[in-house]
């Protein structure tokens, strides 16, 4: 599917943290970044979850929509916010 012919796309961003890390508390962080961000289309749920637990970090995948125009600066935006989220 071309993205550039629909209104609206999701956003998937992956990222690992340490293995110490609350996941609560790094699901609570991440998904407060999302809805925080006036861009993110919230009649659509925002989603946070831990995608793998190993002894080397925990993995978590978010997704939120955003109008297509703004899809990139989403993206980016987010994984800027979300690293300095987790690295306070």
């Amino acid at each position: 599917m071309n993205g550039s012919r629909v209104a609206e796309r999701r956003v998937d961003i992956t990222l690992s943290v340490p293995a110490y890390e609350d996941v609560d508390a790094v699901k609570k962080k991440l998904s407060a970044i999302m809805v925080s961000d006036q861009r993110t289309l919230m009649y659509r749920d925002v989603f946070v979850r831990l995608l793998e637990s190993r002894e080397s970090g925990l993995k978590f995948t978010t997704r939120l929509w955003t109008r297509n125009e703004d899809y990139w600066n989403v993206y980016y935006d987010l994984v800027s916010k979300f690293k300095m989220a987790l690295t306070e």
